[in-house]
């Protein structure tokens, strides 16, 4: 494999091999190879026509369809400022469920920690104003994606979690053909059945970060 083909490898590293990103590819190599070609032609040497190549042409994301040019500090800065609004938000709707049982009142030191921990460290990143304007692509179809798996997996995750309890605590009278009897005799044992699905519904602040985080590319988007 020449040196050209390797870097040309390089470039496209970070893509999968898709038809357009295979065409595109193909396409690049072949125009680069013409100028390498019109470069040593001209006197330059395999290495120098090299060396110039890479100067003139040092990335291929902006040729990317679905790629978008946004302010990559301003979005990450954005996304901890989600998750940490996020957190708080949990942390708050925790709180009910911490009042009877220890490991739910653990949990809130948990919050407490990651809350703190991150606002410390967005506290340092959002003084750094001189990186405010720092630019790169991403890619809009992949966030899209990450989006989409991540809403699918918890959904399928608190469908599991949900069946699991249900079968754990009426496996015998499933078994047994007998009838469910869930008995609601006041405020109290409607909140000992109600909030330990309570406690996995507050997980929803991860696909809900997920889907911030899309909306988030085109917020920051280069005009």
């Amino acid at each position: 494999m020449d040196s050209l083909q390797t870097y040309v490898n390089h470039l496209f590293r970070n893509y999968r091999k898709r038809p357009d990103i295979v065409d595109l590819k193909q396409e690049i190599l072949t125009n680069l190879n013409d100028r390498k070609q019109d470069l040593m032609d001209s006197g330059c040497t395999e290495t120098e026509a090299m060396e110039e190549i890479k100067q003139s042409f040092p990335s291929v994301d902006s040729l990317i369809d679905d790629n978008l040019l946004i302010y990559t500090y301003r979005y990450h800065l954005q996304k901890l400022q989600t998750v940490l609004m996020l957190l708080c938000v949990a942390f708050i709707a925790y709180i009910p469920s911490s009042l009877t049982s220890l490991s739910a009142h653990m949990m809130n030191y948990v919050f407490i920690f990651a809350i703190v921990t991150l606002g410390i460290i967005f506290s340092l990143h959002y003084k750094r104003t001189e990186r405010y304007d720092e630019t790169g692509y991403v890619s809009i179809s992949k966030v899209h994606k990450q989006k989409k798996y991540v809403w699918l997996l918890w959904t399928a995750f608190i469908l599991m979690l949900f069946v699991f309890r249900f079968v754990l605590f009426h496996a015998s009278d499933i078994w047994f053909h007998r009838p469910i009897n869930i008995r609601i005799d006041g405020p109290y044992s409607l909140y000992v059945l109600v909030m330990p699905y309570y406690q996995q519904l507050i997980t929803i602040i991860i696909p809900i970060a997920f889907h911030q985080f899309y909306r988030l590319i085109f917020k920051n988007e280069v005009n």
